[in-house]
């Protein structure tokens, strides 16, 4: 085997790698780490730039928490079991804090959104899907993957290293 046909192999490993779980098993392309820019432009566009109503506000903080929720669960460690229940206790978290958090600052901030228009406009709509999105991603993180820090997960050292 010559030294490219080598590198090739290596350099395929290394996509595979970088598309799969800790199991070997293919991850959803728009779940992958390498997906959470291009899906997270245009909902990031329709926090910002739609009407400030309510439907709006719980609308695309539904839509984002229920999308890292999805690459949360994507990208979880195999080696601890997950329950239903679990699964939907860290997605109920994660969307309602969204939608409580940004819901009240929206809320808040009606008055002056009204006639809010251009950078006003911008910056207080970018204030309530920071604040919704920021508590909800914390609360995401934490009870998506709260299996993992209640049982552990399985941790292996690189034999290279040793």
């Amino acid at each position: 085997m010559t030294q490219a046909e080598k590198e090739a192999i290596i350099r395929g490993k290394e996509l595979f790698d970088s598309s799969a779980n800790d199991k070997g098993e293919l991850v959803f392309k728009g779940f992958r780490m390498c997906g959470f820019v291009p899906v997270n432009i245009p909902i990031l566009c329709g926090m910002l730039l739609t009407k400030p109503t309510m439907f709006n506000t719980v609308l695309w903080q539904w839509i984002n928490q229920s999308y890292n929720a999805g690459l949360n669960y994507g990208n979880k460690n195999s080696s601890c079991s997950y329950t239903n229940k679990d699964l939907l206790m860290g997605y109920l978290a994660a969307v309602g804090s969204a939608i409580i958090v940004s819901s009240t600052l929206r809320k808040v901030l009606s008055p002056f959104t009204k006639g809010a228009t251009g950078t006003k406009f911008l910056l207080l709509n970018t204030l309530v899907a920071a604040g919704g999105s920021g508590s909800a991603n914390f609360c995401n993180t934490t009870f998506m993957r709260m299996a993992e820090t209640e049982k552990g997960i399985d941790v292996y050292s690189d034999e290279k290293l040793t």
